[in-house]
């Protein structure tokens, strides 16, 4: 929560970022004891500083300390000083459709897996209109500039 509310000292919240997926891992067999209240935050909050595979991991597991099984669609929000942030996705029948906002005179890193078939506003995936910012173990950033975007991911 203290990351989430931006109580964590600049230049330390990507340590605490992977601590809190560590000790999710270590302690919890994946999950995290935030209450109803935070688990919402924790999973934003582990998505915006590079723990968004252990985010989606909290999110759609099955058994015990889970969720109602897979989700098959979600949304947020946020609003930042340029504008509202926009983050939807759904998942039917082998298609990932992730609808996604960045406000006016900003820009935004996605990260889009390399081995699936991928198409941006029905348009083919073009690497040279979204280039390769960074690559953090097997995750490639991508720039995208302001604009709406309705990313198809196939399997």
């Amino acid at each position: 929560m203290a990351l989430d509310l931006g109580l964590v000292p600049a230049g330390d919240e990507q340590t605490v970022a992977t601590a809190v997926t560590r000790d999710m891992e270590q302690n919890s067999e994946g999950f995290t004891n935030c209450g109803i209240f935070g688990i919402g935050r924790v999973g934003s909050m582990l998505a915006r500083h590079g723990e968004s595979d252990a985010a989606w991991e909290l999110y759609t597991r099955e058994g015990e300390n889970s969720f109602s099984g897979n989700l098959s669609r979600a949304e947020a929000t946020v609003e930042s000083a340029y504008g509202r942030i926009l983050s939807s996705w759904e998942n039917k029948a082998g298609e990932f459709v992730w609808t996604i906002r960045i406000p006016v005179n900003s820009s935004g890193l996605v990260s889009i897996p390399e081995d699936r078939r991928v198409s941006i506003n029905g348009k083919k995936w073009n690497e040279k209109e979204y280039p390769i910012i960074s690559r953090i173990g097997e995750k490639v950033l991508y720039h995208f500039p302001s604009g709406n975007f309705s990313i198809c991911i196939k399997e």
